[in-house]
């Protein structure tokens, strides 16, 4: 009898794990609910950022100072003393004293990261051609652990992997951060070390961004929180030197700020 309550208590133990597996394995957020996610780790309010930024082999560095408040983007370069004002589509530049408009770098990333809403974070998608209606969600195991994937197959196979089929953006499935941007193939970005900021913004200390077999390393610095009065006080300020004063820049330099700025 004993032997018989066993039996029935472990195949009804095996059956539930089965059913809560499945049932486990099944659920995935929608791609809307993917974006909901990730924007509520982005705080609220304006941010002053800082970050430095290391090219391959370390022949040049850049320092950038980013300023955000509700989905606006401005941008201190130490190249060529650049000031730009980033709109949906386009971007004013200041850079040597010379002014004028040009359209944001196709793998342009930051929105994804200061995304303060679903809008916004399909705005950024948008840009690397991923759609609110068009795209689809899927979770599967990517580096060692879970992770959601948003990309634009309606399903996705073990001989699919989101490192060779882009677009695609990964989500850490417990954390709801980024932790890697595919643009296209052999173009991506990965972020790590996640840190909490001021007014609950959680910011990778490091981004690092792959293409054309070169590899650029991004570290934040410092964040903190600011006011939309000293936001709106960010404008083009001359300097006595900028840090690029000659036009024998790197390649890797000028293609980086051209596709990812």
């Amino acid at each position: 009898m004993s032997f018989l309550y066993s039996l029935k208590s472990f195949l009804f133990f095996s059956a539930t794990l089965i059913l809560i597996s499945n049932t486990t394995k099944a659920y995935v957020p929608s791609v809307e609910g993917l974006a909901k996610l990730v924007s509520t780790q982005h705080g609220k309010g304006a941010y002053q950022i800082q970050q430095k930024i290391f090219f391959s082999g370390n022949k040049y560095t850049l320092n950038e100072t980013w300023f955000v408040n509700k989905g606006v983007l401005k941008l201190k370069s130490s190249y060529k003393n650049t000031f730009i004002i980033y709109s949906s589509n386009k971007k004013q530049v200041w850079q040597d004293l010379k002014y004028f408009i040009s359209p944001i770098g196709p793998y342009f990333y930051q929105r994804f990261f200061l995304s303060q809403n679903s809008y916004s974070f399909f705005n950024a998608a948008k840009k690397i051609n991923l759609y609110k209606n068009k795209s689809f969600s899927h979770l599967l195991r990517f580096n060692g652990k879970p992770q959601y994937v948003i990309n634009n197959l309606s399903k996705i196979y073990k001989t699919k992997t989101p490192v060779k089929y882009g677009p695609n953006i990964i989500i850490d499935n417990l954390k709801f951060y980024i932790t890697q941007i595919l643009f296209k193939t052999n173009t991506f970005l990965q972020a790590s070390n996640y840190k909490k900021f001021a007014n609950n913004l959680w910011f990778p200390k490091n981004i690092q961004i792959f293409f054309d077999k070169q590899s650029v390393t991004i570290s934040t610095i410092k964040i903190k929180s600011i006011s939309a009065y000293k936001f709106n006080q960010v404008k083009y300020k001359k300097e006595s030197k900028s840090e690029f004063i000659n036009n024998k820049s790197s390649k890797t330099l000028l293609k980086f700020l051209k596709n990812f700025r």
